[in-house]
């Protein structure tokens, strides 16, 4: 995309509604604001890494959300600046009363024309980490079940034995 009248590369900014299926996209010229494309596309890496990986550097801007982590790595290692919105900081967004996806793409790519301070952006954690507290909650979530089956499992024995009887040291 060149700019005719000077001869220069067009400076593109992008807004990314991201659904579980699909995603809505929005290209602003930077300079001027306008609308240059809209469309949607699948949300897999694939669709999004052959959408993404041949064009020129530009700014991103998705809302936080289940697939923003691994949107926004697979964008910057397209050569994207990848802005990640918070959500629930942009009334502009989350309060509008007709919320649509391509609205709210076009309302993401013109904040981030504009300001990026805006949508209030978050850093995701790296894959590595994201990793490990994923391992973390499940440890957690473990821990949990065993806790109210044990506690199920004593209840049920108080039953058994009576109030008179004393409790067992153990939960087990």
């Amino acid at each position: 995309m060149t700019d005719a009248s000077r001869g220069e590369p067009k400076m593109t900014t992008a807004g990314i509604d991201l659904g579980d299926r699909y995603s809505y996209l929005c290209f602003l010229d930077t300079r001027s604001g306008e609308v240059i494309e809209e469309g949607r596309l699948r949300t897999t890496p694939q669709t999004f890494e052959r959408r993404f990986g041949s064009q020129p550097p530009m700014r991103v801007a998705i809302e936080a959300g289940t697939h923003s982590p691994w949107t926004s790595r697979l964008l910057e290692e397209c050569g994207h600046e990848v802005l990640v919105a918070n959500a629930r900081k942009i009334r502009l967004i989350y309060a509008e009363g007709r919320k649509t996806d391509r609205v709210d793409a076009e309302k993401l790519a013109r904040l981030a024309r504009l300001d990026p301070k805006l949508l209030a952006p978050i850093e995701h954690r790296g894959e590595r980490s994201q990793a490990h507290l994923a391992l973390i909650r499940s440890r957690e979530a473990l821990v949990c079940v065993l806790f109210y089956r044990a506690l199920f499992h004593r209840s049920i024995d108080r039953g058994r034995r009576g109030k008179d009887k004393p409790l067992q040291a153990s939960l087990w």
